[in-house]
């Protein structure tokens, strides 16, 4: 054999042996941890590996699959029988967590937990679980893969209201979104219900394969980000801070502490703790600025992206996840 073959044949063999098989568990209620399964395929396949999403109300197809691993991205003790499984614990915790901060019987059998607040914002006195010996943990982020910078026109303000949570019922919310949909800026997105709601700026459902919402945010060029109470209670980020850092969208937060530490001036703030008004006259002078000072908008998209792809990339997650996973193998943690 030629030394040329002899070299494509090794290279071919460490491809093999580095490619992973895992599973996704899901189930159709949960729209932001189905979003997150289809990033992790997607990212997956960015690196050489496989990934499924299942639904775990199909039990039977489960089970047709040998996997390195699973990942549970939901609440719920679904575990796969033939190998390691891990629980995704982001948000909201109070599906695992019991009132005095321990993690739920039901939860303790898992062979490592991905977690998002493992951090220095969170208060350890209220949630006792990663201050125990008996749980193998790693950070872990609901982030996106990766997405070249584009410089893009952002004229367009994008935004998906939950329909969980307490933003979704809070008066406050509501008439500050009825104030936007006044504003021909205003892309909505989202539940169909919304269309009712704001029948001037609706634009539709975005499927959740593909990269249907990347393209969306990238062609509003502004994205409006609103954390929960819960979230910004604990420091916790929503999947949305990523996305729209990832496709180098200029963006407009609340005043998430995780946001502010990670992201800094790269992003434009606002005070959800005033009134709906307020909020609403914060959004539109952040709005008419960008439009006056686009240079400086871009700029602020740019680092935002950049920190993105430094720290937060769902490729190198996945990667040290692969790390995680070997040394719970070899019984290290």
């Amino acid at each position: 054999m030629s030394h040329l073959f002899i070299l494509f044949l090794l290279i071919h063999l460490y491809l093999n042996s580095a490619e992973r098989c895992i599973g996704l568990i899901t189930k159709p209620d949960y729209r932001g941890e189905i979003s997150f399964a289809y990033r992790i395929k997607s990212a997956c396949a960015n690196i050489g590996w496989r990934a499924d999403v299942i639904d775990f109300t199909n039990h039977e197809n489960l089970r047709k699959h040998n996997y390195d691993f699973v990942i549970n991205l939901i609440p719920g003790g679904y575990k796969f029988p033939k190998c390691k499984n891990y629980l995704a614990i982001f948000h909201p915790i109070h599906h695992f967590f019991d009132k005095n901060g321990f993690l739920y019987k039901g939860y303790r059998s898992y062979d490592g937990y991905l977690v998002t607040h493992v951090s220095d914002n969170f208060d350890t006195k209220e949630i006792n679980f990663t201050n125990s010996d008996q749980f193998s943990c790693m950070q872990w982020y609901p982030t996106v893969q990766k997405q070249e910078f584009h410089t893009k026109d952002p004229r367009f303000l994008f935004h998906i209201p939950c329909t969980w949570g307490d933003r979704f019922l809070d008066i406050k919310f509501k008439q500050c979104f009825q104030l936007l949909e006044e504003m021909p800026y205003m892309r909505f997105y989202g539940d169909t219900m919304f269309k009712k709601r704001y029948p001037k700026s609706y634009c539709g459902e975005i499927s959740y394969e593909g990269n249907s919402l990347y393209k969306k945010l990238a062609q509003a060029g502004v994205v409006l980000v609103i954390h929960s109470a819960e979230h910004n209670r604990y420091g916790l980020p929503s999947g949305r801070i990523f996305e729209a850092a990832a496709v180098s969208s200029v963006i407009i937060c609340d005043k998430n502490a995780f946001v502010q530490d990670h992201f800094g001036n790269s992003v434009l703030y606002i005070d959800t703790d005033k009134s709906s008004r307020s909020i609403f006259n914060q959004i539109q002078n952040h709005m008419e600025w960008i439009r006056e000072n686009k240079a400086e908008a871009l700029d602020k998209a740019m680092r935002a992206h950049a920190i993105f792809e430094d720290k937060f990339l769902l490729e190198d997650q996945l990667l040290k996840l692969e790390e995680f996973h070997n040394q719970i193998i070899n019984n290290v943690y």
